[in-house]
């Protein structure tokens, strides 16, 4: 038997449903199973052990690539599809043009027999990376995540203040390890420039990688993004600061600690964010 399992981006919604990914493995344990996904997720895809094979779609709008997707479900000989997305776009345009190109078997989309996968935590555990650039990290460290979607600024706790928390870790003797990509490379370059206490990893890591370097760290900050989820995930020690509409996602755990904003989350003051750091960690600050 072969399924299909669909879930594009964003990164945190891709890791929020390794839960429902697993739950398919267990109720198909000898099927072939497929995930369609984005480029940025695929290597995720693979370590996740879910998975006999990964396709990539990267939803886009040439009507060709939309075809070959159709024609792709149509003829992969899947008896079932998990459509983790839910959206618009893969409940009613994939399933329509898959069936045009007749695809007969069953098409199950989030919400409509969340029944049958429930909702299962989502699930890590077993999600390692290459290491390669782990040689670099300080003895004692805290992972910084200051990054977040370039259409989301209100998610943005300023670079500044990043900067100030990472010397006063310096000051305990914790070094603090900047997480981003190209995108955040002003923030970083801001925390980093003339401070010793702050290492950049711009570069020298991989998605799959951030598992490994949240369990290896002391503590972990970060705002409402992809990393700082996969990171939290972990287990880790974790303050995640969140805009109003990620209320839903609030932490208040021995381990995981958030700070919900009214407006955006750069009314936090540093005390307030070394204050949560400290009931993780009672020795820092």
């Amino acid at each position: 038997m072969n399924v299909l399992v669909i879930r594009h981006g964003a990164l945190g919604d891709f890791v929020m449903a390794t839960g429902a990914m697993r739950r398919v493995r267990e109720l198909w344990p000898n099927a072939r199973i497929t995930l369609m996904t984005q480029s940025f997720l695929a290597d995720l895809g693979r370590r996740l052990g879910f998975f006999d094979e990964v396709v990539v779609d990267n939803r886009s709008r040439n009507p060709g690539a939309i075809l070959s997707v159709w024609w792709r479900i149509a003829r992969g000989g899947f008896a079932r599809v998990y459509d983790l997305q839910g959206t618009n776009r893969t409940r009613r345009t994939y399933r329509w043009g898959a069936r045009l190109f007749g695809y007969r078997g069953d098409w199950i989309s989030v919400g409509e027999r969340d029944y049958e996968l429930g909702f299962p935590p989502p699930e890590i555990s077993m999600l390692h990376g290459d290491r390669e650039n782990f040689d670099r990290l300080p003895a004692r460290y805290a992972l910084l995540i200051p990054g977040c979607g370039p259409r989301n600024p209100e998610k943005r706790w300023p670079a500044e203040r990043y900067r100030e928390l990472s010397r006063r870790l310096g000051a305990e003797g914790i070094r603090s390890v900047v997480l981003g990509t190209r995108a955040e490379a002003d923030e970083i370059a801001a925390i980093c420039r003339d401070n010793p206490d702050a290492v950049s990893f711009m570069g020298l890591s991989k998605l799959s990688d951030i598992p490994d370097l949240a369990r290896g760290a002391e503590l972990v900050v970060g705002n409402d993004t992809g990393p700082t989820h996969l990171a939290r995930l972990t287990g880790a020690k974790t303050v995640l600061l969140l805009p109003p509409y990620s209320a839903h996602l609030r932490l208040d755990s021995e381990r995981q600690r958030s700070l919900l904003a009214r407006d955006t989350v750069a009314e936090f003051s540093l005390d307030q964010v070394l204050s949560a750091v400290k009931t993780l960690v009672p020795s820092c600050c």
